[in-house]
């Protein structure tokens, strides 16, 4: 069979089933025919049908053999579904393509309706978690299906053709323990479970199942309706729950099936706000007066009315008895054996004042993590304030250590391209800092303000040594003038590449000065006398040399006393503003804090403090320091000519950022809503840093001061002298050296001087306390 509708214009037709075509299978079509339809460049305009199909109806059972492309469907309207098509058969049968077809305001009673089919299949839109949905006996448990055209629009029987007639219905069945469907005898029956489509959605909102604790199975059922629809969901298994702890096991006289009530209590009894009813018996009998009346965590009292809030504990008390004081008492104890022998060498270059301040830092962070369970704005702002005071002053202290090193430092590897990061020793040479004449003991007692001495030095540099030697020859085995002349070029080059630590420009400026002297010696009336012209131009070189190594060490001397002032300065302002700052935060929220109380997880109520997002600002603050001390740290390990306390002061730092500000913020943001639970996991990671630093910290001072060996200083000040390379006569060579102990103690000694010298600020003058400037530091290095 053939069929051809090509280009054709359908215009305002009428009829009860599809306005212009009604399409339908001819009882006499043979299956095994060969057909071809052709359906191309149709126009449906303004047709209509009282029931289906404004433009085209069909119920043709093969109409997906039909080729169709470019037809219009425009303003048809039907009564009931469809307003321009409406197929009668599921789409899986027939497949006619719409989407090669152009749809404009096709209506069912003024609602938009292009294309539709009969009602194809049904949706479960409860949610399901698991496979069998878990639900008590004689519980409301709404369910909520939604019928779907063939085409996946919802169903809206807007003139409710269908939804008079369909009707969905669920039936129950057991399941026996093979999850095999079986019939018995036991009672068990559901009610609500009805109903029908409005708008293609059907609640079942009274559904409830009568039925003992087991496991059933409930299948769904179309009734008034002779079509076929699929439900797109498996049959619902369902669990029936056994009675609740607040539930009293009641048996059905007549049906024989158990259903759970609600245990009853008096009426001053508030169920379900702050109490609950517990049954005196499980099953049979809800008696008011014998059930009981219990609170709901975080409440207590009559009636349930007092709010229990957050104490300490048992883990409080014994961490304050057996930790938190006792550590206490012995860091007091410490501070007096620091004050007793603060005359020894360990505590007085260390630094008493900064021992001491450290050390009542760690008791202000101890004093404050005694309060860390707080149930009132002053206790909130003891803990707030002590362990910031605390914190603050530990790592400044270590700060200072840290930066200190680090500025005065020297590594133990000496090599040219870092020589700016060795500061002052690369110019002055370990034999300058032996040396009688070079920084004594005046110079760097800062306390008399006065500077001895001269900053010459005939050994500075390598340089001198080999010239001296050559012209020494000269002088013994009385040269000639050519020789003269030899040696003068030699020693001229060996200026230009001997110490190459000092800048090139310097360089320049030195050779300028030798080249400057000999020229002028030349002239003079040592011309006649060779050897005493040798003699007088070495002495020239010599006193060139040192004039500019003297002004060399002169800068770098005063870079480094200013960059250790700047560090203390900075300390100096920073720390108290901190202490002003945290002060003005705590008189703030005292007169903003409101009512702040909340329930913990665990029920009991605990007071939320307004300091809880500065508390976690001032964590960060505190951990970004740490990476800042460690970042300088990581050098410092590794530097000679810094305290030894440096190296604990690093390695303490690396547990503070685990134990500290990191499990404060983790506290925060993790444990907010558990208050004990954060209280203990607090404490006991911030007892442990605590601990650590106080351990790192002081136990070379005990135990040097217990061995009487408090006074040597290469105790605890990491110095390490090295021999010259015999080949090069050099230290920065590259070459395996030998250590030496000589005159070890005199450089450790006046190092140590050099270290109060950069970082002295302030002093006692006349009985006051005064600032020194860095100009009255730098304006004594320009005595000779």
């Amino acid at each position: 069979m053939n069929f051809k509708l090509i280009s054709n214009q359908f215009y305002d037709n009428k009829a009860k089933n599809g306005g212009a075509l009604y399409i339908s299978d001819n009882r006499n079509l043979n299956n095994n025919e060969d057909m071809e339809i052709i359906f191309e460049n149709n126009i449906f305009e303004k047709n209509s049908a009282k029931d289906f199909g404004g433009a085209i109806y069909s119920d043709f059972s093969k109409l997906y053999l039909v080729s169709s492309k470019n037809n219009s469907f425009i303003y048809n309207n039907s009564g009931v579904r469809g307003g321009g098509i409406y197929l009668l058969s599921t789409i899986d049968k027939d497949l006619f393509n719409l989407k090669n077809s152009y749809f404009n305001n096709n209506s069912v009673s003024n609602l938009i309706d292009d294309f539709s089919t009969r009602p194809s299949y049904i949706v479960l839109n409860t949610n399901r978690k698991d496979e069998i949905l878990n639900i008590d006996s004689q519980v409301y448990f709404p369910l909520t299906f939604t019928l779907y055209d063939g085409f996946g629009n919802i169903f809206t029987d807007v003139n409710k053709y269908f939804y008079t007639i369909l009707t969905l219905k669920l039936e129950i069945k057991k399941i026996n323990e093979n999850n095999e469907n079986y019939e018995d005898d036991e009672n068990y029956y559901i009610i609500g479970n009805t109903g029908t489509f409005v708008n293609g959605i059907c609640e079942l909102n009274n559904f409830k199942i009568f039925a003992n604790p087991d496991k059933y199975e409930l299948i769904p059922k179309i009734e008034n309706y002779d079509k076929d629809i699929q439900f797109k969901f498996n049959n619902l298994k369902v669990s029936i729950n056994d009675c609740k702890e607040n539930q009293i096991k009641m048996i059905d006289k007549k049906s024989r099936i158990q259903y759970c009530e609600n245990a009853k209590c008096l009426d001053n009894c508030p169920i379900d706000i702050t109490a609950k009813c517990i049954p005196y018996l499980k099953e049979s009998i809800n008696d008011i007066n014998m059930n009981i009346c219990e609170c709901l965590p975080g409440w207590g009292g009559i009636n349930c009315g007092d709010k229990i809030f957050l104490k300490s504990g048992e883990f409080d008390k014994y961490i304050l008895l057996f930790f938190f004081i006792p550590l206490i008492v012995f860091i007091l104890g410490y501070l007096i054996f620091i004050i007793i022998n603060r005359k020894q060498n360990i505590i007085n270059d260390n630094g008493i004042n900064k021992i001491l301040l450290l050390n009542f830092g760690l008791i202000f962070y101890i004093i404050g993590e005694m309060f860390n369970s707080y149930t009132s704005y002053f206790d909130c702002a003891l803990n707030f304030s002590f362990k910031h005071f605390g914190s603050t002053l530990v790592l400044i202290i270590c700060y200072f250590y840290i930066s200190l090193g680090y500025e005065l430092g020297i590594p133990k590897v000496v090599t040219e391209k870092k020589e700016d990061n060795f500061n002052f020793m690369n110019t002055f040479s370990l034999e300058t800092m032996s040396s009688d004449n070079s920084l004594n003991s005046d110079f760097l007692y800062i306390s008399k303000l006065s500077i001895n001495g001269s900053l010459k030095s005939s050994n500075s540099f390598n340089v001198l040594n080999n010239t001296n030697n050559e012209y020494n020859n000269n002088n013994n085995n009385n040269n000639n003038n050519k020789n003269f002349k030899e040696n003068s070029i030699r020693s001229s080059s060996k200026f230009n590449i001997t110490d190459s630590r000092l800048p090139s420009f310097e360089n320049d400026i030195l050779f300028g000065k030798v080249k400057f002297s000999i020229n002028k010696l030349c002239t003079e009336d040592y011309s006649k006398n060779e050897s005493m012209k040798i003699a007088v131009i070495d002495q020239g070189i010599k006193n060139s040399v040192a004039d500019i190594n003297k002004e060399k060490t002169k800068n770098i001397i005063k870079r480094n006393v200013k960059r250790a002032h700047t560090i203390f300065l900075e300390i100096l302002i920073l720390y108290p503003l901190s202490i002003l700052f945290t002060v003005l935060i705590l008189v703030l929220n005292k007169y903003t804090d409101e009512n702040n109380i909340i329930q913990s997880v665990d029920g009991k109520w605990n007071y939320q403090c307004k300091l809880e997002n500065a508390n976690l600002v001032y964590n960060s603050l505190e951990f970004l320091i740490l990476i800042l001390i460690l970042n300088k740290g990581k050098y410092v390990v590794s530097y000679e000519y810094v305290f030894k306390c440096t190296k604990y002061i690093v390695y303490s730092s690396i547990i503070l950022i685990v134990c500290g500000p990191a499990v404060n913020i983790i506290g925060f943001v993790f444990l907010n809503d558990q208050a004990y639970s954060r209280s203990i996991f607090e404490k006991i990671l911030n007892s442990v840093s605590v601990l650590v630093i106080f351990i790192l910290f002081s136990w070379d001072k005990l135990y040097y001061i217990l061995k009487s060996e408090g006074n040597i200083q290469r105790n605890y000040f990491r110095v390490t002298k090295y021999n010259r390379c015999i080949l090069h006569n050099s230290r920065y060579c590259g070459c395996r050296l030998e250590k030496s102990d000589e005159n070890i103690d005199i450089i450790i000694k006046r190092y140590i001087q050099y270290y109060k010298y950069c970082s002295t600020i302030l002093i006692m003058k006349n009985g006051k306390l005064s600032y020194l400037t860095i100009k009255s530091k730098t304006s004594i290095l320009q005595q000779d």
